[in-house]
């Protein structure tokens, strides 16, 4: 009786009362289901870049096969080394989607910008690149402000007795401050505390120039590049991607990568997440 005469008020003042089943019957399973099945009847190829323990059917890994973070290798995942500047073995024009998720800072831009390059020769005009890498704005930020909390948070570690120019430069370049790397004197770190944003870039951009491949390749963890807001899109753009712009977590304008419990799953909180248009 009450939820009658309310339900009377209401239309009288003007207002229509919606059935709670209205919210409460939608399911991501059922959607992501239905927007695959479409996928897979259109043969639509999807790959998923440096994507290390991330797995899911319809994606096509392509990654290091002996590397430790590959796991459940399938056949139709492909071996790939960035760092060999080779092409991917697709034709032109033939990929649906490419997703990459903090891959591109373990690379030189040389090798980023030739990956690129590719990407954008294999996937089919109109198709969508998404990148996501740690947001080196952000560091640089928390540095000039003296904000360590951010490095612990990004490392998932307390640091006693590291210093905001080691963890800066680590961020970036990491063979620069590792102990264990011979050729470690790239340059004197502590010019760092005196420097602005502008040329923070600058020192950043010297030390991943000077960075060791063949170091790298035998510890494909290092971060050996960087990427602002800036850089990343200027890097879309120099390979001819249309339409450049920075998405948010889970923002996709792709719909299966608004899939949050398989994407961008790495270091949301200090992610730089951009897309471009083939």
């Amino acid at each position: 009786m009450i939820k009658q005469a309310l339900k009377t008020v209401f239309e009288i003042i003007g207002y229509k009362l919606i059935p709670a089943s209205r919210f409460n019957n939608f399911s991501e399973k059922d959607f992501f289901e239905e927007l695959y099945s479409k996928s897979k009847s259109l043969n639509e190829v999807m790959l998923n870049v440096g994507a290390g323990r991330s797995r899911h059917d319809h994606w096509i890994n392509v990654d290091l096969k002996a590397s430790s973070l590959s796991v459940d290798w399938r056949d139709k995942d492909i071996n790939h080394d960035l760092l060999t500047y080779t092409i991917l073995p697709f034709h032109d024009d033939a990929v649906d989607a490419i997703y990459s998720s903090h891959t591109m800072e373990h690379i030189p831009q040389a090798a980023v910008d030739f990956f690129f390059a590719d990407a954008k020769r294999i996937l089919k005009p109109g198709a969508i690149m998404r990148i996501s890498v740690p947001n080196t704005d952000l560091a640089i930020q928390s540095f000039l402000r003296g904000d360590k909390r951010f490095f612990e948070e990004f490392y998932s570690e307390r640091l006693e007795d590291t210093s905001l120019n080691n963890l800066l430069v680590r961020y970036v370049a990491t063979q620069a401050v590792d102990p264990q790397f011979t050729g470690n004197s790239l340059h004197n770190l502590e010019q760092l505390s005196n420097m602005n944003y502008d040329e923070i870039l600058v020192f950043l951009s010297e030390l991943c120039e000077k960075c060791d491949l063949e170091y790298q390749a035998l510890n494909f963890m290092d971060h050996v590049n960087f990427f602002t807001e800036k850089k990343l899109i200027d890097t879309f753009k120099k390979s001819g991607f249309k339409n450049v712009k920075v998405s948010g977590f889970g923002q996709s304008r792709y719909p299966h990568l608004r899939d949050t419990s398989i994407f961008d799953k790495t270091l949301s909180q200090v992610s730089l997440y951009v897309e471009g248009i083939a």
